[in-house]
């Protein structure tokens, strides 16, 4: 055959729950290990090491001016970096690499048309590619923020960092952290499994929502809530200034930024799979 042949499955098979939960478990347990350990997770281990790294070098050569900084001024640093360099930088370019790829990646390598050849309904197949990714990247980005977050406190010494912990903020915050990103994780990760599906070069639809989100504190309130970072935000543990230009805006509560990151996913999701549903693959055309 070659290269411009055309794969079409037949309609999706029908089903019931428990058949297509088994089905989701399956794929997940097919696909997590290639983007946890498998090639395409390097540039995403690559990503997640960096604040770990540079928690290590503040751990190793502490900088002090004037005094040992104490460790909420330190917190509030640490929650700083995490807003604009692990969320807006690291996950939002570990998600494009990762979901942009769970069905692009497979149109370029040509192997999409096994998994649609296969009785499993698009659905349920973009639910287990996407389950796969986020627990992949949920995983690793949250164990890097784990882990810089400890070495952070670390680096006032083993009784100020246990006394913080076990009589003060401290396992909440890391709470806090870990979960703000693994929702970061999730509500970016839908957005860009959607652009995979619908552009053959997601790479110009994601430096365009790059651009929106970082230029979100300047956004109107209406405006700022059409974003991913907004709500995430909104739930992080220790409060930031976003600086003297930025438009103030309440943030949302937990109440209404978890359901709504969900409801998104849940929405995204939906989408992928119907634009998936009875679609062909032209490999000499893509």
């Amino acid at each position: 055959m070659t290269d411009d042949r055309i794969f079409a499955s037949p309609p999706d098979p029908g089903g019931s729950w428990p058949l297509w939960i088994r089905q989701t478990l399956a794929i997940v347990r097919l696909e997590w290990f290639r983007y946890f350990l498998g090639r395409r997770s390097i540039p995403i281990w690559i990503l997640a090491s960096m604040p770990v790294m540079l928690m290590g070098i503040r751990l190793i050569a502490p900088i002090e001016i004037g005094g040992r900084e104490e460790i909420p001024s330190a917190v509030l640093s640490f929650a700083q970096i995490h807003n604009a360099f692990v969320i807006r930088a690291l996950v939002f370019l570990g998600s494009i690499l990762i979901f942009t790829n769970l069905f692009r990646g497979e149109m370029v390598h040509q192997t999409l048309h096994y998994y649609f050849l296969a009785p499993v309904r698009r659905s349920v197949l973009v639910a287990g590619k996407f389950t796969a990714g986020l627990v992949a990247t949920s995983l690793i980005f949250g164990g890097s923020v784990a882990l810089s977050y400890l070495l952070l406190l670390a680096a006032h010494g083993g009784e100020a960092a246990g006394a913080y912990l076990t009589s003060g903020p401290g396992v909440g915050h890391l709470i806090g952290f870990v979960g703000v990103t693994v929702l970061a994780c999730l509500g970016y990760g839908t957005v860009f499994l959607l652009i995979g599906v619908v552009f053959r070069n997601p790479m110009i639809a994601g430096a365009l929502i790059w651009g929106w989100e970082w230029l979100n504190f300047l956004l109107p309130a209406a405006l700022k809530k059409i974003s991913i970072i907004h709500y995430v935000q909104s739930l992080a543990p220790v409060p930031i200034d976003e600086g003297p230009l930025a438009v103030v805006v309440a943030p949302t509560s937990a109440w209404v930024a978890i359901p709504g990151l969900l409801a998104l996913t849940a929405a995204l999701l939906w989408t992928s799979g119907r634009i998936l549903h009875g679609s062909e693959i032209r490999y000499g055309t893509d």
